[in-house]
């Protein structure tokens, strides 16, 4: 039997049987040369036998189900497998035969689940991995497909079958050039097999090289003339060349070979469509309509050509045809949403983009677009579900990943993004969507060495692009790497000169180096092309603001504002304001901001500040009334409200106020000071100089507070005291605004 000589196999076992006529031994041998005889009936028969005289043997359950595999009848095979598993789950022969046999019959889910069972008791098992990598790419999931098909090609380089199943998944892939490594080594062998011309060909013309890949694709075509793909590749391959009639004709040709074979004639559509053509395309895509009436495809071609030339009505008249035919069909319900959109129709468009995922609830892209549509109307929430459920849907999807850690990067969830985007990234280091959201991400939470590290690799992918190398510079800025910073900006520059993004790294480092002569200049020069930037005029206003160009600096952040309002450019504009002089500019900057942010309690509390120094107590004391409901542990706020009551002639509510401050933030100079003159106010002046005699210890270079103390000792009647401290405060040589006072109160105690 092992030489394969079945005769004498037969003629041995025949004497064998004579012997001993109950053995079943040769009941098992007679099944195992019925099975090397290709006689797959009578082999399951003799296993059968064995088996019936033995139901406990797995062994012979086994190779009855081996025989069925053989025999084309899975469903018996599959249930006889599953006993034996029962019993040695674990055996990586028998769940080998299982993978087998569900791959036979289709099954391709549990083919790839116990193929990799085998793997992970075996470790290597190469019959093992073609199945797992065939059955991936049944289901279409190719990246497994590759990571299972290549080590088995290169164990066995032999197997044409497989080389081609791995160059279709490199094709696939995007990776013709791997695809050409492939299937290089069996070019000589390759002469009579049009499949694997055709691949070589297909192969060819994905990386460029189309006179090769016309070549290749014509032999493909002579040995398989009536093959409508290899004919379809031809024809696109000789359009591409700019031999547009030979590449019609070539379609034309498979067509007429096979009417209903849809690629044929979606690329003549397609080259009508290019040629712009649309009578034409129309007329295509009628015929295909009509070779396939139940099917979606000519409906959706009619609807993209009368929408190219023009026609709206027929063309959502033809679209609406073909979500008639196949209501979750993707082009149709993709262009109607579009249409829809374009009305202001979004809720109709949404209907669209869920006809398509009850159909096919795996389509990322179609996920991606809802969460656009959704994020266009500020449903904020809903547009993340729409990703995180296309990530859930497709675990292997690195787009779904990468929409989703873009999508929560652009919103500001950080640690979101960066959660979203570092499982894909492990599986593609170099992938640039990747790189970018992760180390956006890290600079944002201050990861600024991991943010280095992805933006490094970055450069090294796509080295010729200005873009990541301002990335980079942005993070050594973060870091304080300003020589690096610098570096990588400049190198963006030579790459692309008008870049605004590396000139505004450049301007920030010479803020950061009191190179502020550069920085204006700088600036200045992308004022020219961009003048209506917002970083620009951000830029602008922070460089005249170090150089103590006021009026420049009020203009340049009012720009930005006017561009894109946002709080840090206000809270500027207003301090510069009321520096400047111009105290209602300066409320009117930050009314405007609170009036549309009410919860922005930072910004509230700047304008009761400004209230308070331009002496509107009343709008002062509704601010901080309000910040202390909003926040009512906050001293600072506290005490701004009690000195605010106390301005006002309203001592005893001061008093209360001045009070909680303190209790809050007892070592606090501004509360003990509010305190001491309240109490002062109230009446109460000798616990007010033992309140204010400790905030002259907290500041003792504070004039008003020597000032206040000086008073609250006089008016406890510490005459003397109060001199001491009084000619202590006016002995100073620099000049303090409360000097007047302190001079017209020196004579009052005698001094």
């Amino acid at each position: 039997l092992i030489g394969g000589d079945l005769t004498a196999a037969r003629q041995h076992l025949a004497e064998a049987q004579r012997l001993e006529p109950k053995s079943m031994r040769l009941v098992a041998l007679d099944g195992d040369i019925a099975f090397a005889a290709r006689d797959y009936a009578a082999s399951e028969k003799a296993y059968q036998s064995w088996l019936d005289a033995e139901k406990w043997n797995d062994v012979a359950r086994s190779d009855v189900a081996l025989a069925q595999i053989a025999g084309d009848r899975f469903a018996p095979a599959i249930k006889n497998l599953d006993k034996v598993l029962l019993d040695v789950p674990k055996d990586p022969n028998v769940n080998y035969l299982r993978a087998l046999a569900a791959f036979r019959a289709h099954q391709f889910t549990a083919a790839q689940a116990y193929g990799l069972a085998v793997l992970g008791i075996l470790q290597s098992s190469p019959p093992a991995e073609l199945i797992v990598g065939a059955a991936s790419y049944a289901m279409r999931q190719y990246a497994m497909a590759d990571k299972y098909l290549t080590p088995y090609v290169a164990k066995f380089p032999q197997n044409m079958a497989a080389r081609k199943l791995l160059a279709s998944v490199e094709l696939t892939l995007g990776h013709p050039d791997r695809a050409m490594t492939t299937l290089t080594p069996v070019l000589d062998k390759s002469a009579d097999d049009a499949q694997m011309l055709a691949l070589i060909g297909m192969a060819a013309a994905r990386t460029g090289n189309l006179t090769t890949a016309s070549d290749y694709l014509k032999q493909a075509a002579e040995k398989a003339p009536e093959n409508a793909a290899i004919r379809s590749e031809l024809g696109a391959t000789q359009v591409a060349l700019g031999k547009v009639d030979a590449g019609i004709e070539d379609f034309q040709q498979a067509i007429k070979t096979h009417p209903t074979e849809l690629s044929p004639r979606l690329q003549l559509f397609l080259t009508y469509m290019r040629a712009k053509e649309y009578d034409k395309a129309i007329q295509a895509a009628e015929a295909l309509q009509q070779a396939v009436p139940n099917e979606p495809e000519g409906y959706d071609m009619l609807g993209v050509a009368y929408l190219a030339k023009g026609d709206i009505k027929n063309g959502r008249d033809a679209l609406l045809k073909a979500r008639g035919v196949a209501p979750g069909d993707l082009n149709a319900n993709q262009n109607l949403a579009k249409l829809a959109l374009a009305d202001n129709k979004p809720d109709e468009a949404r209907q669209y983009y869920q006809s398509i995922l009850k159909a096919s609830p795996k389509t990322t892209t179609v996920y991606i677009a809802l969460a656009e549509l959704e994020d266009g109307l500020g449903h904020v929430k809903a547009a993340e579900t729409a990703l995180q459920t296309a990530v859930q849907m497709n675990p292997e999807d690195l787009l779904a990943k990468a929409a989703l850690a873009k999508f929560e990067l652009y919103k500001g969830n950080f640690q979101a993004a960066l959660t979203a985007a570092l499982p894909a990234l492990q599986k593609l280091p170099r992938n640039p969507a990747l790189l970018e959201a992760a180390g956006r991400a890290r600079l944002a939470l201050g990861r600024t060495g991991d943010a280095i590290a992805n933006f490094k690799t970055l450069v090294e992918v796509v080295p010729n692009a200005a873009w990541p190398r301002v990335l980079l510079a942005s993070a050594f800025a973060a870091d304080g790497i300003s020589a690096s910073a610098v570096t990588q900006a400049n190198d963006a520059l030579k790459i692309e000169p008008d870049n605004v993004a590396a000139k505004l790294v450049l301007i920030h480092e010479y803020l950061a180096t009191n190179k502020l002569d550069q920085a204006r200049a700088l600036v200045a020069e992308i004022k020219q092309s961009a003048p209506d930037d917002f970083a620009v005029n951000d830029a602008d206003g922070t460089v005249a603001q170090a150089q103590g160009r006021i009026a420049d600096a009020i203009a340049a952040f009012s720009n930005a504002i006017r561009i894109s309002d946002n709080v840090t450019d206000r809270q500027r504009l207003a301090a510069l304001q009321a520096a400047a002089g111009r105290p209602k500019d300066a409320e009117k900057t930050m009314e405007t901001w609170v009036a549309a942010h009410p919860n922005d309690l930072a910004s509230r509390k700047m304008l009761g500040d400004l209230y308070l120094a331009n002496h509107r107590f009343t709008e002062a004391e509704a601010q901080y009334a309000a910040l202390v409901k909003a926040e009512p542990k906050d001293a600072d706020v506290i005490n701004n409200l009690a000195w605010t009551l106390s301005l006002m002639d309203r001592p005893k509510e001061a008093l209360a106020y001045a009070r909680q401050a303190v209790t809050l933030a007892p070592d606090s100079a501004n509360a003990l000071d509010t305190l001491g003159m309240t109490l002062l106010q109230n009446g109460i002046p000798a616990e007010a100089a033992t309140e204010l005699n400790k905030a002259w210890q907290k500041s003792p270079n504070r004039a008003d507070i020597q000032l206040h103390l000086a008073q609250a000792l006089a008016k406890s009647g510490k005459n003397s005291d109060a001199l001491d401290v009084l000619r202590g405060l006016l002995l100073r040589s620099q000049a303090f605004k409360e000097r007047d006072e302190a001079q017209k109160l020196l004579p009052q105690l005698g001094g």
